[in-house]
């Protein structure tokens, strides 16, 4: 008998990075804070009683790390799938600055301008919104071929990209996604079923 398609993807965004207070940061790679093992703990109890196919994650490091952490506590070990598409956006210049350091009127430009707005020496909103639907998109295609049973899927990324995925899913404008709180080491998951899909939960906190 064959059985219904049922896919489970599980956005988890990254746990706290050690970074100065109020510094912008998209792109640039960070390392973990020390309370990483907490929230490493909480996170792979949540998915020690479910299958997981596959781990995508970004190749920065506070997305990574957990990726990989998380996958070798599985048995077998799923070794993780590094997509440079699914890193956060790229803020060029204003990447590592402090906010209060980027001057207030480009920061107005941006705020009048959050989809096409070009960060200097970064890429715009919108550029970095169709780099991670891209990879969105492959990685539910590749899921759904030849699926005849249920799978499980974890995508561990950043803030952005959580919400850029998010608001294709749910067909709203992505410039609007800001709205979504994704706080860091939270879970959303996202169902397929058949032709059904649900956003079954967003920002489930597990710290």
């Amino acid at each position: 008998m064959k059985v219904s398609k049922s896919l489970n993807i599980y956005l988890v965004r990254h746990t706290q990075p050690l970074v100065k207070n109020a510094a912008c940061y998209g792109r640039l790679d960070l390392p973990l804070a020390d309370c990483y093992q907490h929230h490493l703990d909480k996170i792979s109890d949540y998915f020690k009683e479910l299958p997981i196919s596959f781990i995508y994650s970004s190749p920065l490091l506070r997305c990574s790390k957990l990726a990989e952490d998380l996958g070798n506590k599985r048995d077998p070990v799923v070794k993780p799938v590094l997509s440079a598409q699914l890193k956060e956006i790229n803020f060029g210049d204003w990447e590592g600055k402090s906010w209060s350091d980027i001057p207030q009127s480009e920061i107005e430009c941006w705020n009048l301008n959050r989809l096409h707005y070009q960060f200097p020496r970064g890429e715009t909103p919108y550029q970095f919104h169709l780099r991670v639907i891209k990879a969105w998109k492959k990685i539910v295609s590749d899921a759904q071929t030849d699926l005849t049973a249920e799978q499980s899927i974890v995508i561990v990324a950043h803030a952005g990209v959580i919400r850029s995925i998010l608001s294709d899913f749910l067909s709203i404008p992505f410039e609007l996604s800001v709205k979504l709180q994704i706080d860091m080491g939270s879970i959303s998951l996202l169902s397929f079923q058949g032709e059904t899909s649900t956003c079954v939960f967003v920002n489930k906190s597990n710290n």
